[in-house]
């Protein structure tokens, strides 16, 4: 049977300072790749409000199963 795992669902993170999000972005698709997962980007968008900005990226990984 196969097993679920959410590595972060429901959460948030919140940060205060300089913030490169190509950089996030390029850690997390490292991490799939080092733990063989195949993961594609279901959501991605940028809101700027007056006083903030806010990202929401989701992401959704398989891995393929073997022997």
């Amino acid at each position: 049977m196969p097993e679920i795992r959410h590595i972060l669902s429901g959460q948030k993170v919140s940060y205060n300072g300089p913030f490169h999000l190509a950089d996030l972005r390029n850690e997390i698709d490292d991490w799939f790749d080092r733990f063989d997962y195949d993961a594609d980007i279901v959501e991605d968008k940028e809101m700027v409000f007056q006083d903030h900005k806010e990202c929401r990226i989701v992401w959704e990984a398989e891995k393929d199963m073997s022997d």
